[in-house]
């Protein structure tokens, strides 16, 4: 194989890392939740149902999508146990991501989320506030995260605005597909034989 041919495969496999970069991710299901429930269900935080324009897990856009500012129906939320009680919620992937961001749609009352974590796989992701939203439909938060590869996402609430119990809306996560080690280490024996190649043709 030539050069060029090395070096135009070695972008095409490049090209296919970040191909699924930037793509919205909807949990596939809540693995734990420390914070109990004492209206709605967790369902609510993940199946779309309250929002006002759906996505495709894995397909859509996500800055495409959240620059349209889809909101969320206030009513159609979880609620946590009167205390407040605060704890965790872990959010399960269905398969390991590069986590990249977390969209939030909170409520518009004082049991909206105000200080939380993020952590993905157990590393610390970020820690942030969140503002009351502005209802009855509330338009997400966007929160960079450090990035971090995992299957299991934690959102960890220090506290709310003063209410009685935590409430979430709904929940979302930029991710992109993490490469196969096959491929990866194709890349690598493609760049190498490039590199031997450039060595021999200079002796």
């Amino acid at each position: 194989m030539t050069n060029s041919r090395l070096i135009i495969a070695a972008l095409f496999l490049l090209a296919s890392f970040s191909a699924n970069a930037g793509l919205i991710i909807g949990a596939t299901g809540i693995s734990s939740n420390t914070m109990g429930t004492a209206g709605g269900s967790t369902d609510n935080i993940i199946n779309q149902s309250g929002l006002s324009v759906g996505y495709t897990s894995g397909v859509t856009d996500f800055d495409s999508y959240v620059s349209t500012h889809p909101t969320n129906d206030a009513t159609n939320a979880w609620a946590g146990l009167t205390g407040p009680v605060l704890g965790d919620i872990v959010f399960d992937l269905g398969s390991v991501f590069n986590v990249d961001s977390f969209a939030l749609w909170t409520q518009s009352n004082t049991n909206a989320i105000d200080a939380f974590s993020i952590l993905v796989n157990g590393s610390l992701a970020g820690s942030f506030n969140a503002v009351i939203g502005t209802g009855p439909n509330v338009a997400a938060q966007i929160f960079d995260l450090t990035m971090f590869a995992g299957q299991f996402v934690t959102l960890q609430v220090h506290s709310i605005h003063g209410g009685a119990n935590v409430n979430i809306g709904e929940v979302a996560f930029e991710a992109a597909s993490v490469p196969e080690p096959t491929i990866i280490m194709l890349l690598g024996i493609g760049l190498a034989g490039l590199g031997f190649s450039r060595k021999k043709k200079a002796a």
